[in-house]
């Protein structure tokens, strides 16, 4: 899901790989371990925990790498384009908009 949203809106998370996607899920699987936590009842859920999770690292310039942790896989994004990104977030978030993150613009 977090590949799609990249690939319908370029111009915001083009700065973010697919290896940042990863490392942000694998901290996020650390904090909801129980499997029971990501079923497709709450899919939802955890893509919203997913995106405050990218928008807080992306405030704070900080995405840590997952098995080497003194790694900032943010360190060489500019600080511009990381508050901006965030603040894309946070307003996708607070207009309850997610689903216009999936889809393309034709």
């Amino acid at each position: 899901i977090l590949k799609a949203i990249h690939r319908n809106n370029p111009a915001q998370f083009g700065m973010l790989s697919s290896f940042d996607y990863k490392c942000l899920l694998f901290h996020a699987l650390d904090d909801q371990p129980d499997s029971s936590d990501w079923t497709v009842d709450v899919i939802g859920e955890r893509l919203i925990d997913l995106l405050i999770r990218l928008k807080t690292g992306l405030a704070e310039q900080s995405l840590p790498h997952y098995f080497e942790t003194s790694i900032n896989l943010l360190a060489d994004v500019s600080p511009d384009a990381c508050a901006n990104l965030a603040v894309f977030i946070e307003k996708k978030l607070g207009n309850n908009d997610l689903s216009a993150l999936l889809k393309k613009n034709y």
